[in-house]
């Protein structure tokens, strides 16, 4: 959190890695120039899981800014349940890729993961994908600026995909027990609870063992309010 740098990855940087970033929350880093406000992986296949992404910045003073949440050159790098959110990138001569830059020869894959109110100043406020091939399963693209994808077809409606508002219940981004991603995510990974993976930061069969403040208690994962009847071995605020 609060790191800059003067060239790619505010955040973090892997480069040629088999890094396992695990329970992470990558926020508040920038503005970096080059693109990658939070994260920059080039080549390697690093594994990014419960993850959240958000509130990064990418800033060109000279040229144009890219990627405000994370830039992807020619990596097999697998995203599962992340939040890529509210990050932007701006330019003196212009922006792409508010939330996701994709490009050289890679196949980055994505699986129930969110990529929404990402900011840009051009095309790509979700995602730019100059080059490569990646994949999304039982993702929800939606509500980026000024647009959502740009470079790739538009996943929503194949393999899972969908385009809706998250309805997150906090600003931890625990989902509500209302919202649309309950129970959406790809349903051959389960909830720890047995049911259908929820899209997003909680779901999936580790959304319960995230410990920002090392407590020793894990963050409650389940969506809605906290419930110590449902939840009674988690943590009430991981803040604390």
């Amino acid at each position: 959190e609060g790191n800059i740098a003067g060239w790619s990855g505010g955040g973090l940087a892997l480069v040629d890695s088999g890094a396992a970033v695990f329970g992470c929350d990558i926020v508040d880093n920038g503005p970096v120039q080059a693109g990658g406000g939070g994260v920059y992986v080039t080549g390697g296949a690093p594994t990014f899981e419960n993850v959240r992404i958000s509130e990064n910045e990418a800033v060109e003073d000279y040229g144009e800014g890219r990627a405000g949440g994370m830039l992807l050159n020619a990596t097999d790098a697998s995203f599962t349940n992340l939040v890529i959110r509210d990050n932007s990138s701006w330019g003196v001569f212009g922006a792409d890729g508010g939330g996701v830059v994709i490009e050289g020869v890679g196949s980055p894959a994505f699986v129930n993961v969110v990529i929404e109110g990402n900011t840009t100043l051009d095309e790509g406020g979700g995602l730019y994908v100059w080059s490569g091939t990646p994949t999304f399963r039982y993702s929800d693209i939606y509500g980026n600026t000024p647009d959502d994808v740009v470079g790739i077809d538009d996943p929503t409606g194949a393999d899972g995909n969908i385009a809706v508002e998250p309805d997150f219940f906090d600003s931890s981004l625990h989902l509500a027990s209302t919202s649309p991603l309950v129970d959406a995510g790809d349903p051959a990974v389960l909830d720890p609870d047995g049911s259908p993976s929820d899209i997003g930061l909680f779901g999936g069969p580790s959304a319960g063992d995230r410990d920002l403040d090392g407590d020793g208690w894990s963050q409650w994962w389940l969506p809605g309010a906290y419930d110590a009847a449902t939840s009674p071995t988690g943590d009430c605020d991981d803040a604390d």
